[in-house]
């Protein structure tokens, strides 16, 4: 059943019927299709405005009141054509996604609808339209039938590894090259409330397994509870989370973590992040007893977006402080990631980041005193979605990490095939 959104379809409907400069018979045209459209006469106003097209009018506004008339009239499939066509529009992208999420409820399809709503969220700014969305996801929470799916992610990921890495990210690498298989499976729902104030559970499972380095395979189950809040320009969250590292059928490490975040916008497209993350790790084994215990980390970030969302820089400044100072240092990261639409199935993504670690001198583990480590990485993706579940990648990413310790200096590169579906 579809949830009651009428009040919010007449404002951003009004939003939509501007009139842009034209040639002279479209503007014509066009003009007469506003009229109609402000009287109640959709009909009228489809077929003027399709006049308009016709007679090359080609404007973004113009797909606006198309969509806008065809929705009046009950046509979403149409609708949503036209506003398909502006979510790549920086000018128009809130509106198309607002009013995509309004044909997707008429459509019975809360899902979706959700997730519409939802991206309208994700476009850095506090405007109307966000206000609108935010009431419409709160609105969509109070549906009976809201929690009939489970949302999830299944994936599975082929390739090749250059460099074998053991478990623990600073640890140095195996030096040996090998065959992989990497599956996943995600699944996550809300248990309280909506998107914007809410409590959500994850379970997930991760398996990696390689063609001969088998000391270096493992499956981690995940579950995951997280609780978030919106305070007026704050965006606030808490997490508790648990997972197994597995290897060889025994329990190699248990690592739980608890945490706090708070986030908000900085003018229309940068935000600011703080959070705080409480880990106590305990390794199995006798041997990695030193290992264990509890880390403490700290973590300010600064993101900037582009206009319409494609673009990302991402600033990390972070401080861990643990009992083995091997894991505890201060790390500075710079994050930048482009999207790029190729066609309407067909998208690239690349990213790239740069990360300092500076190390202390760690007597517990008897390593060479303090070090500094510098990372280098770049990824590109090109996916194709030929189903609105399922897609396909070709993914390829390369690591070259310096030290001033010979032992951590390596470089990496890994390309795989990843299939996934999600629902």
């Amino acid at each position: 059943m579809a949830v009651r959104l009428k009040a919010f379809i007449v404002i951003v409907a009004a939003c939509l019927v501007v009139s842009p400069a034209g040639a002279t018979s479209a503007e014509q045209a066009l003009q007469q299709g506003i009229r109609a459209f402000n009287s109640g006469d959709f009909e009228t106003a489809v077929q003027s405005f399709e006049v308009a097209a016709a007679a090359g009018l080609e404007h973004p506004s113009l797909h606006q009141n198309l969509g806008s008339a065809y929705y009046r009239l009950g046509h979403y499939a149409k609708a949503a054509e036209h506003f398909q066509r502006l979510t790549h529009n920086s000018d128009y992208q809130k509106l198309a996604f607002y009013n995509l999420g309004l044909i997707a409820n008429k459509q019975h399809n809360t899902t979706l609808a959700n997730e519409w709503f939802t991206r309208v969220l994700s476009v850095p700014g506090n405007d109307t339209v966000s206000v609108l969305a935010e009431r419409a996801l709160e609105t969509l929470a109070n549906d009976p039938a809201k929690f009939t799916r489970i949302s999830g992610l299944l994936s599975a990921n082929v390739g090749y590894d250059s460099n074998v890495p053991t478990l623990q990210d600073n640890a140095t690498n195996v030096r040996t090259s090998d065959n992989y298989t990497d599956l996943s499976a995600l699944a996550y729902g809300r248990v309280l409330g909506n998107k914007i104030n809410g409590v959500d559970l994850t379970l997930g499972i991760k398996s990696l397994n390689y063609s001969y380095s088998s000391n270096y395979e493992y499956l981690r189950p995940l579950a995951e509870i997280l609780a978030y809040r919106r305070i007026d320009r704050f965006d606030i969250s808490a997490l508790a989370a648990y997972d197994n590292y597995f290897t060889k059928g025994n329990t190699l490490e248990k690592l739980t973590r608890v945490g706090a975040m708070a986030e908000t916008d900085i003018g229309e497209r940068a935000t600011f992040g703080a959070r705080y993350t409480w880990y106590h790790l305990t390794m199995v084994a006798a041997a990695d007893a030193p290992f264990s215990g509890d880390m403490h980390q700290t973590r300010f970030d600064f993101n900037y977006f582009s206009s319409a969302g494609r673009s990302q820089i991402r600033f990390e400044h972070e401080r861990n402080y643990r009992n083995a100072a091997l894991y505890s240092p201060t790390r500075n990261t710079l994050r930048v990631a482009q999207e790029v639409d190729l066609s309407p199935r067909w998208k690239t993504t690349f990213n790239a980041n740069v990360r300092s670690s500076d190390y202390p001198a760690d007597a517990t583990l008897s390593t060479q005193g303090s070090h500094r480590d510098e990372r280098y990485m770049f990824g590109a993706e090109l996916r194709w979605n030929y189903h609105r579940q399922f897609s396909i990648s070709a993914v390829y990413d390369y690591t070259y990490n310096t030290s001033n310790l010979a032992s951590y200096r390596y470089r990496r590169y890994t390309t795989g095939i990843v299939t996934a579906y999600t629902f």
